[in-house]
C-alpha cells in the first residue's frame, strides 16, 4: 500500500493531467482540481476541510424535508505549498496528529450544506454550488487518539446508511453500496 505522501503525489499528477486536458467541468470542480494541482496539502489532518459527497434528507418535527451534504470545518485551514509538502516525511500527516492531540484537543464545526433547487441528490459526483447556504449543526472535539490506532481501525465499521431519527438516506444509490462494501471490508480485516 502506498504511503500517504506517495498517494498525495499520485493524486496531484492525475489531477494535473485532468486539468490540462480539454474537458468541460463545472466551476466548482475546476476550482477543486486547480486547488489540488497548485499544491494544497494540509499541514495536518486537523487543519483540513472534509466534505461528504452523499446527500441525506433532514426531516423536522413538522415533516418538512431538506437535502443536505455534510461539511467538517477545522478551526483553521492550513495548506502547505507543493515545495513544503515535498520536504515532509512520507507519513507526516499520520504521525503529526497524535503529537498535536498531546498538546490539546482538535475541534471541527459540523455543518450541513443545503441543497438548492435543481441540485442532484442522486449523483455524488456532481458538486453543489459553493453559494448554497450552509448551517451549523454542532461541534466535534477530538481529545486523543488510540495508542494502537492501526489495530483499532481494523475493527471499526462505518455505515453511512445507519442513521438516526430525523435523517434519511437520499435517492443516492451509493449510500447502500457503501454500506455493503464497508461490511465486506470489515469481514476481510477481522478474523
Amino acid at each position: 500500500m502506498p504511503t500517504t505522501k506517495t498517494r498525495c503525489v499520485e493524486l496531484h499528477h492525475k489531477r494535473r493531467r485532468y486539468c490540462s486536458e480539454e474537458r468541460t467541468v463545472s466551476d466548482s470542480t475546476r476550482r477543486y482540481l486547480t486547488r489540488e494541482v497548485n499544491g494544497y496539502t494540509p499541514d495536518s489532518f486537523a487543519d483540513e476541510e472534509y466534505y461528504g459527497v452523499n446527500a441525506f434528507i433532514f426531516v423536522n418535527e413538522k415533516g418538512e424535508r431538506h437535502a443536505v451534504r455534510y461539511v467538517m470545518a477545522p478551526e483553521r485551514l492550513v495548506h502547505l505549498s507543493a515545495e513544503e509538502a515535498a520536504k515532509q516525511a512520507q507519513d507526516f500527516l499520520i504521525d503529526e496528529l497524535p503529537a498535536r492531540l498531546s498538546r490539546g484537543p482538535v475541534t471541527f464545526r459540523l455543518k450541513a450544506q443545503l441543497a438548492g433547487p435543481g441540485d442532484s441528490t442522486k449523483d455524488a459526483s456532481i458538486p453543489w454550488p459553493e453559494s448554497n447556504e450552509t448551517v451549523e449543526l454542532g461541534m466535534l472535539t477530538i481529545t486523543k487518539s488510540a495508542s494502537d490506532s492501526l489495530e483499532v481501525q481494523k475493527t471499526l465499521l462505518f455505515l453511512p446508511g445507519q442513521l438516526i431519527d430525523g435523517i434519511e438516506p437520499s435517492d443516492d444509490p451509493l449510500i447502500g453500496v457503501r454500506d455493503g462494501a464497508y461490511a465486506v471490508s470489515l469481514s476481510r480485516r477481522t478474523p
